[in-house]
């Protein structure tokens, strides 16, 4: 229910009240009981950055996942059209456009998503996922605005540390991007 796109999970057009009702108790009913974990194809987009990494003072997380774990968003111009009584027929059809279809004007991200039981909650009302052999951590790329330093990074890493490629972004020189600074000695 906290993600930035009201149209999340209601990408069906919904003019019917009942199907509005419906899909509104879908998406609440699912948020409840299941979590999104949100990726990217590209870490190098600035507005992912600008919108995702705490205008560019963040991290970037890169994982590697079994592709079978992950689902590719459908990026579409139009909403969807779908009847109740075809739905129970095609019902699987149906959830899998619900879920996974998002407006065209979203696609800079290149999102992929991993959906997760809600588990382990932190008091707060977060939750999160323990990284496993189908979530192993292998990058964290720092935002060029960041202030965290590496020896933070290292120590916060702890055992893993040896096994994370650490890196910080600046903007490129050439194009509208985030790049990798090749010059290790402005992090200190």
């Amino acid at each position: 229910m906290d993600l930035n796109d009201p149209f999340e999970f209601l990408s069906a057009e919904l003019v019917d009240p009942v199907k509005r009702t419906g899909l509104r108790n879908f998406k609440k009913n699912f948020s409840e009981n299941y979590g999104l974990i949100c990726f990217s194809e590209n870490w190098s987009n600035p507005l992912l950055w600008g919108h995702y990494a705490d205008k560019h003072k963040g991290v970037c997380l890169g994982f590697e996942i079994p592709p079978d774990h992950l689902n590719k968003i459908n990026y579409v111009n139009e909403r969807f059209t779908f009847s109740l009584e075809n739905h129970l027929k095609n019902g699987e059809e149906l959830i899998q456009k619900i879920l996974f279809n998002k407006f065209n004007h979203w696609s800079y991200e290149e999102e992929y998503r991993l959906h997760t039981d809600l588990k382990e909650e932190d008091g707060d009302g977060n939750y999160f996922q323990q990284f496993s052999e189908n979530l192993i951590l292998k990058k964290v790329i720092v935002g060029c605005e960041s202030k965290i330093t590496r020896e933070e990074l290292v120590k916060t890493l702890g055992g893993v540390v040896s096994q994370v490629e650490l890196f910080r972004v600046r903007p490129s020189f050439l194009k509208f991007e985030v790049e990798r600074n090749k010059n290790e000695s402005l992090w200190v």
